[in-house]
């Protein structure tokens, strides 16, 4: 079964991603935190499924759900995984996320058990959207040449919360015409404007993956 979750299109949605307080929620028997506005969304569209998943599953024709959205979306999708695999512990699950913003605490990278990956397009603000960016910038400016990763592992070490939000799974940069992993570190590289969104419109991500296909082949 596949759940394919939009990004945000309404005013609710707007609302949504405005409500970033981290809450806390109980991955594996432990606490992390999340955004309270895509947990809400979450549990509207888990509340949903669970209106014929269980049926579904019961009478095997469901062997496993694979979810992916952009944005809000993406988002959303993580934590679908995970209610799903706290509920049903035998299904298999994988979610795939596109241009997802930093919503989760690193207690939640770390306790989440089944395959996910997030793609992040060039140079997509909504990414690197988040307190962690402000800090590591901060840094960087006063003292400039070091990697992107040597900055974000020095601000979480020194300066770091349990609920900052990081992008989960594992991550691939969709850089130019390379396709290049980078680690939650490597996340957040400078920014030139939050107002352009243009990497981060949905028509791009899917003109950037088939260039990355046409690449392949």
């Amino acid at each position: 079964m596949y759940v394919c979750i939009s990004g945000t299109w309404h005013l609710a949605d707007t609302v949504a991603d405005a409500d970033s307080q981290p809450v806390q929620m109980i991955l594996n028997d432990q606490k992390v935190y999340v955004h309270q506005g895509f947990l809400q969304v979450s549990q509207f569209i888990h509340d949903q499924l669970m209106i014929l998943t269980p049926y579904l599953i019961a009478n095997k024709h469901i062997d496993e759900v694979i979810f992916t959205g952009h944005s809000q979306g993406a988002a959303a999708s993580f934590i679908l995984q995970q209610m799903f695999i706290m509920r049903f512990p035998q299904l298999k699950t994988q979610c795939i996320g596109f241009g997802t913003p930093p919503f989760v605490s690193k207690g939640f990278i770390l306790n989440s058990t089944q395959p996910n990956r997030t793609y992040i397009n060039n140079n997509d603000c909504i990414s690197r959207a988040g307190i962690l960016y402000q800090y590591i910038n901060e840094i960087r400016k006063a003292y400039p040449g070091f990697q992107t990763e040597q900055y974000s592992e020095f601000v979480e070490e020194n300066y770091g919360y349990d609920d900052d939000f990081y992008t989960p799974g594992d991550i691939y940069w969709l850089k130019d015409n390379n396709i290049v992993p980078i680690t939650r570190y490597g996340v957040f590289i400078q920014v030139d404007s939050f107002l352009n969104f243009k990497d981060h419109r949905l028509e791009y991500y899917i003109e950037n993956i088939k260039k990355q296909i046409s690449n392949i082949k």
